[in-house]
């Protein structure tokens, strides 16, 4: 191409051929790049369509353990046999073919490493290659889920834990509050619940009813068959009481043969009369015999009756609990004295 004087020239001044100021220009964005590419912190190597080296940037040399001269115009599958038939060869040849890009994690085994890598198409059929050290991250991502698992193992181990805690602890407030032969209330969830029926029948005007119980009977099971078999008379005698009472009433065993139950929520002209009633059902339920050891043995029982109820400051005024038990355990023992197998009401005095 000749060259084409420039009109504005100063007359004697050097001229230039267009094709130069071209190639300074392309010079100097190249050195631009370069200066970009060495001052990434990823590591970058282009390859040209035989798969030799044409760049290396220092970040690849660092990584690599080599210089830049080390590295120009090497071949890459003999340069980094180890990538030969992994998914790096095929992610770079499928760049160099489809001219696509594509990014992938390798692990390096024989160096413990892993990089990240990012592959694109390069000018004649060529591939630019950015890869980077993420060993380090991997192994934080790694040492992070191994923390978490164990948080979750420990997180579950404590559940458990507190679980079985609670469990023991139900386990130990249920041995406490209840007899450990027949499963009721003991004498001291019994007087616990006596004071809190006492104290809703002050606020609500109703009645409360306590009925003591002893089994007429037991001792001769318990002398002729023995302790075993007079556990097995207490075990029935319990489920029977149980079973002759409503669901929200109290049944109790105070201690060997004696029982007791709790009635509330009642009218309170009617505590007495329906607390009569009870110990007619509670009665009957014990007069079944009972088969102890292939032996038939018949029960009675002795009950004590003593009932509250209506305002504080009236006629029937409401007991404490102790005076409430006081006298239904005084009428068990009038029953008792009159020769067992009833009940007694227990008057004010």
């Amino acid at each position: 191409m000749p060259t084409v004087p420039d009109p504005d020239a100063v007359p004697g001044a050097p001229r230039y051929d267009r094709r130069d100021a071209a190639a300074v220009q392309r010079r100097a964005g190249e050195r631009r790049l370069a200066a970009v590419v060495e001052g990434m912190s990823d590591a970058f190597l282009s390859l040209d369509a035989q798969w030799r080296v044409t760049y290396a940037n220092g970040e690849a040399c660092r990584l690599n353990g080599t210089t830049r001269e080390a590295l120009l115009g090497r071949d890459h599958w003999t340069t980094w046999p180890e990538t030969v038939g992994t998914a790096v060869e095929d992610h770079y040849r499928r760049v160099a073919a489809e001219r696509v890009p594509v990014r992938f994690e390798h692990c390096y085994a024989a160096a413990g490493a892993w990089h990240a890598i990012q592959a694109y198409p390069a000018e004649g059929g060529g591939v630019a290659v950015f890869y980077r050290d993420v060993t380090a991250e991997r192994r934080t991502a790694a040492e992070r889920e191994a923390l978490l698992v164990v948080a979750q193992e420990a997180g579950a181990a404590a559940e458990q834990a507190l679980a079985a805690l609670r469990e023991s602890e139900a386990r130990f407030r249920h041995q406490a509050l209840h007899d450990p032969l027949t499963g009721l209330a003991n004498r001291a969830l019994f007087g616990d619940r006596v004071a809190h029926a006492l104290a809703r029948a002050a606020r609500e005007g109703t009645g409360v009813a306590v009925l003591y119980l002893d089994v007429d009977g037991f001792k001769g099971v318990n002398d002729a068959l023995g302790h075993a078999a007079g556990d097995q008379c207490l075990v029935e005698a319990a489920a029977r009481l149980r079973g002759a009472v409503r669901a929200d009433d109290t049944v109790a065993r105070l201690g060997g043969d004696e029982f007791a139950v709790l009635l509330e929520g009642t009218h309170a002209a009617e505590a007495e009369a329906e607390a009569v009633a009870v110990a007619h059902r509670l009665a009957a339920a014990l007069q079944a015999p009972l088969d102890l050891e292939g032996r038939s043995y018949r029960v009675a029982a002795s009950v004590g009756i003593a009932a509250t109820g209506g305002a504080a400051g009236a006629a029937g005024a409401i007991d404490s609990r102790d005076a409430l038990l006081r006298r239904a355990d005084g009428a068990m023992y009038a029953a008792k004295a009159r020769g067992g197998g009833r009940h007694e009401v227990a008057d004010r005095d």
